[in-house]
């Protein structure tokens, strides 16, 4: 309706004049939302088919009606909440976002000894082997010192993230976006950890090797994790209704660099697209492959440290430790 004008009684539309004539006001459909707009006609009244008046009035509520449709269908499409596919991303809200991000892991290596790799070389004698000992135990301690010295796990970094249903309705994650910067491989200081079997099972992971990395879907095989090729959005189902919790373990790899980075969250609702930016308590997540040495050695690397039996660190000649496979 035209703001400011009262609607026109039903007595006096197009549809209710059935004697063959327009008698004082005109259909005009308006923006592309599907409204209908009634104006007032200034041409006198003029003398038309009934049948052509029956299929105007009803080719406008066809059109009115399928508008309708058509944007409960974008709106609410699969019947999860989820947004118009075209509509633009914006941040979500600081203070209430869609979805609240509730915890984030610790960045840890895929391989089950947790090896880790510091940019800068560390020089640490006996005693401050035996301090690091505590320090690793302490898990609250440990990455404390993991993100002082800018450390970064070895081949592919796993990240656990706590996630909750924070809107009225039922929401979905429809993406995770990588914002990485990679460069050549640590070649610090090595650290390999002792061997405790197995840990998480990731399922969506990143190739930061590629210009363009995507949330691929993962499969674990005998060799090991491999990419299935499928886009993980493309082909799950993410939703988190009201106070609803999840874990998603996300995973993020490289063979040829180190990589910082960190994610964002693609959340759509019934009022639009959102994104909500993840990282490491405010510091970008770190990966890196190992450094290149011209064998299968640790050469690559300054100083070298190795957690035997799970008991003590010691150090090591990097010459002497054998890299790990793959």
């Amino acid at each position: 309706m035209t703001e400011g004008h009262e609607p026109t009684p039903p007595e006096t539309g197009v549809a209710n004049d059935m004697s063959g004539k327009v008698t004082g006001h005109a259909v005009q459909t308006g923006n592309v939302g599907g409204s209908i707009h009634i104006g007032d006609v200034v041409n006198p009244p003029r003398t038309v088919n009934r049948k052509v008046v029956a299929i105007s009035v009803a080719a406008v509520v066809v059109v009115a009606v399928g508008a309708g449709v058509t944007g409960a269908i974008l709106l609410n499409g699969h019947g999860s909440g989820r947004a118009a596919p075209n509509a633009a991303v914006v941040p979500a809200s600081k203070t209430s976002p869609p979805v609240l991000v509730e915890g984030v892991s610790h960045i840890k290596s895929q391989i089950a000894s947790h090896d880790f790799v510091l940019p800068d070389p560390l020089s640490l004698g006996p005693s401050d082997l035996a301090a690091f000992r505590d320090i690793y135990q302490d898990s609250g301690r440990y990455e404390s010192w993991f993100a002082e010295h800018d450390g970064a796990a070895l081949g592919m970094g796993l990240i656990t993230v706590a996630l909750r249903g924070n809107a009225a309705d039922k929401v979905q994650i429809t993406d995770v976006k990588v914002i990485k910067n990679c460069a050549r491989p640590y070649g610090g200081t090595y650290f390999r950890g002792y061997s405790a079997g197995g840990g998480d099972t990731v399922k969506v992971a990143f190739d930061l090797d590629s210009p363009s990395p995507v949330a691929q879907e993962m499969a674990l095989t005998s060799t090991g994790l491999i990419p299935t090729g499928n886009d993980f959005f493309s082909v799950r189902d993410f939703t988190l209704a009201p106070g609803e919790t999840q874990s998603l373990v996300v995973g993020a790899y490289t063979k040829q660099y180190s990589c910082t980075f960190t994610l964002q969250l693609i959340v759509a609702t019934p009022e639009g697209s959102f994104s909500e930016d993840i990282d490491d308590g405010g510091k970008p997540f770190a990966v890196t492959t190992v450094a290149p040495s011209g064998d299968k050695t640790l050469a690559g690397y300054r100083n070298a440290y190795v957690y035997n039996e799970g008991i003590a660190w010691e150090a090591a000649d990097p010459k002497t430790v054998p890299a790990p496979a793959g």
